[in-house]
C-alpha cells in the first residue's frame, strides 16, 4: 500500500518483481508520470546537484517553530493536498522537541529533492502490462493528476489486462484524504482485503 510517491513506488516495485506481490493498493496516485526524456535529461542535473547541497547541509542547522508554527507552515505548503486537521496529525508524528522547547521536522532533508519517477510513455506502459497482482485504486477526486485524462486511461487499461484483479473507487476529498477522512478510504481497503 502507497500513498503519492510511495504509491509510485509500490506500482514499480510490483511491476518488476510481479511475483512477489500479490496486492497492491494504491491511494490517490498510481502510476509514475510520463516525460519527454530530452526535457528530463536537462532537468536531472540540476536535480542532482540539489540533492547533493541538501546532503552537505548540517543537521543542526535545520529551521525551527513553535509547534503551532510547525503546523502553520506544513498547512501553507499543502492547502490544497490535507486540511489543517491533516496537517496537525503530520506534525505529531514528524516533529521531534528540541530541549529549548521548539519543534523540527525530523524527515531526511534530502527527500526535498525531486528525483520525479518520470518516464517515457512506453516505459510506464510496460511497466503497467508488467503488473500480476490485485490491485485497489482509490482515487481523491480534487487529488493530484499529473496526467492527461487519455494518458492515464491508456495506462489504466493495460494495469487492467494485465492484473488478476484492478478495483477502482473515487472517494470525495483531497490528496490526503486518507489523513483528513480515513472513514472515507478504509472501508474500501478493509473490503478490499477482506475478499481477497
Amino acid at each position: 500500500m502507497g500513498h503519492s510517491f510511495g504509491s509510485v513506488i509500490a506500482f514499480l516495485y510490483s511491476a518488476i518483481y510481479p511475483e512477489y506481490v500479490e496486492q497492491y493498493i494504491a491511494l490517490d496516485v498510481i502510476t509514475p508520470t510520463n516525460t519527454d526524456i530530452v526535457r528530463r535529461l536537462k532537468r536531472q542535473g540540476e536535480r542532482l546537484d540539489h540533492f547533493l547541497h541538501l546532503e552537505s547541509m548540517d543537521c543542526n542547522s535545520t529551521p525551527s517553530y513553535t509547534y503551532e508554527e510547525a503546523v502553520q507552515h506544513l498547512h501553507s505548503n499543502m492547502k490544497k493536498m490535507a486540511t489543517k486537521e491533516g496537517c496537525e496529525i503530520l506534525a505529531r508524528r514528524g516533529t521531534i522537541r528540541k530541549p529549548d522547547g521548539r519543534y523540527c521536522f525530523n524527515r531526511d532533508v534530502r527527500l526535498k529533492a525531486n528525483f520525479d519517477l518520470a518516464y517515457s510513455r512506453e516505459y510506464v506502459l510496460r511497466f503497467a502490462s508488467n503488473l500480476q497482482c490485485k490491485i485497489l485504486h482509490i482515487k481523491a477526486n480534487q487529488g493530484l493528476s499529473f496526467l492527461k485524462p487519455e494518458e492515464l486511461d491508456e495506462f489504466l487499461d493495460a494495469i487492467k489486462k494485465s492484473a488478476v484483479l484492478y478495483e477502482y473507487h473515487t472517494v470525495e476529498g483531497q490528496h490526503h484524504v486518507h489523513l483528513d477522512f480515513p472513514e472515507r478510504v478504509a472501508p474500501l481497503i478493509s473490503n478490499f482485503l477482506k475478499h481477497q
